[in-house]
């Protein structure tokens, strides 16, 4: 799986995830989210990057939160063959 900074599509291939904005993102995923056996489809990666920003304060891209999620151990499914991807997370704050 590659992972670029806009999602899981791009067409550039220098277009990486910023590693600083991957660390946030697995910071608010250990600090919000729990594992759940099914992936859940009522939230993207894309919404859940803006929880992560407005936690952090800083600008995340959408691949640098489906990066810090998949390095975190959840599972995903990209949406539509697009950039967005859901994932087998729950919320528990």
């Amino acid at each position: 799986m590659k992972v670029y900074a806009n999602g899981l599509v791009s067409d550039r291939r220098a277009d990486l995830p910023d590693p600083r904005q991957v660390v946030v993102c697995r910071r608010w995923i250990r600090w919000f989210v729990r594992p759940r056996k099914t992936i859940n489809s009522r939230r993207s990666s894309y919404g859940l990057k803006h929880d992560a920003e407005n936690w952090a304060g800083i600008y995340v891209t959408n691949g640098a939160f489906i990066a810090a999620a998949v390095a975190e151990g959840y599972r995903y499914e990209q949406i539509d063959r697009g950039p967005n991807a859901n994932f087998n997370m729950g919320f528990a704050r």
